[in-house]
């Protein structure tokens, strides 16, 4: 498996303050991370994102990239708008600086 050293994030006081409401919003979110599935992006790399961006747990990360590979896409989690945009944003930068499409969606739920 690939490893990467994770990108962070500039010391910005409104991210950190989102990151540490993280926890409770992920229980009772109501913006839906929805993933798609691409034939680019290598699987390595979408654990990667799953785990260290949207801190789904291992067993987690691979049901959820499993489902989105076999069925085009699949829930991540459920935050806050802002927690949901952010965490959006974070992945897709990632992705983009590694060259790859991989592609995350927010609906309301």
């Amino acid at each position: 498996m690939m490893h990467e050293e994770p990108l962070m994030l500039t010391d910005n006081p409104d991210v950190e303050e989102i990151l540490e409401e993280e926890e409770d919003l992920d229980q009772k979110g109501e913006h839906k991370v929805i993933i798609h599935n691409d034939d680019t992006t290598p699987m390595d790399f979408v654990l990667y994102i799953l785990i260290d961006v949207f801190k789904r747990p291992h067993i987690m990360a691979e049901a959820i990239m499993w489902e989105a590979h076999e069925q085009g896409n699949a829930i991540v989690g459920a935050w806050s708008k802002k927690v949901s945009e952010m965490k959006v944003r974070q992945a897709h930068f990632r992705a983009r600086l590694k060259g790859f499409p991989l592609r995350f969606t927010i609906e309301q739920d």
